[in-house]
């Protein structure tokens, strides 16, 4: 059997999504993970709303978030995902909101979609659970 991969496997999750190029960990280009590989966004439809929902999905509290496009952060290096990516604001992944399809796009590298979120990052607190020894 002969299988043909956009770019290296990693150990990425199906829709898990990471921002890249930005100085700070809470801003950069917005990458998700399909089939095991990172791939881009591109910026054709890319407003405040889905930017909304990759910060919710990064863990950001959902004060506010800045949407930027034509590769703000940079041209990436990645093959693309996603395009006419169009989110209401409450979904809670960016694979809940509507797209064109899995690498059905119209652009290149050079409209990669970012994020700017604004807001807590929310740490996960794990929940210890006392049990009486017998």
């Amino acid at each position: 059997m002969l299988r043909c991969y956009l770019g290296p496997v990693t150990n990425c999750s199906d829709g898990e999504v990471r921002l890249v190029g930005g100085v700070l960990p809470n801003e950069g280009n917005v990458q998700i993970c399909l089939s095991h590989v990172w791939g881009s966004i591109c910026d054709d439809l890319w407003d405040h709303s889905d930017a909304l929902v990759v910060c919710r999905q990064l863990g950001y509290t959902d004060t506010d978030s800045i949407a930027f496009r034509k590769a703000h952060y940079g041209r990436g290096v990645a093959a693309i995902h996603l395009d006419d990516v169009s989110c209401v604001g409450m979904e809670r992944t960016l694979l809940e909101c509507t797209h064109a399809g899995v690498h059905v796009h119209n652009c290149d590298t050079s409209e990669d979609a970012g994020v700017l979120c604004i807001g807590e990052l929310l740490l996960e607190i794990p929940t210890i659970m006392m049990v009486e020894a017998s």
